[in-house]
């Protein structure tokens, strides 16, 4: 299980990672999402504030939620990509079954090294 959290210190966060371990009475994983590579795209109707962690992409702004977990993504692919032409680009997560996926759509630009470095260092290990 993955718990995500974004908007807690890190003192408060590690508090409220061991309640949940207290009251779930077993491990979790957790993750703090970071400042530096969040992203604003649209998910579904309108544009929100994305929040990628090691184990997750969540915006937790507006209903629906967005959560996907990187567990269940055999790939990520970046579409529209083209600087100079476009102003946006999308990023559509393949689920393992290969049958769901998640879009990501309208993100500047501006955001793709960031997307990209993040990408590369959850699914390689490795940040360029």
């Amino acid at each position: 299980m993955t718990v995500c959290c974004t908007v807690l210190d890190s003192s408060r966060f590690s508090y409220f990672q061991s309640k949940i371990t207290l009251e779930l009475d077993r491990p979790i994983r957790a993750d703090k999402g970071e400042e530096n590579p969040a992203f604003n795209g649209t998910p579904y109707r309108s544009t929100v504030l994305m929040r990628p962690t090691i184990h997750t992409l969540v915006q937790l702004v507006e209903l629906p939620w967005t959560v996907v977990s990187l567990d269940d993504v055999e790939i990520a692919v970046c579409e529209r990509v083209q600087p100079g032409v476009t102003r946006s680009f999308d990023v559509v997560f393949l689920n393992k079954n290969l049958k769901d996926f998640t879009a990501v759509n309208s993100i500047k630009i501006e955001e793709l090294s960031k997307v990209q470095k993040w990408l590369t260092y959850v699914f390689l290990g490795t940040l360029q």
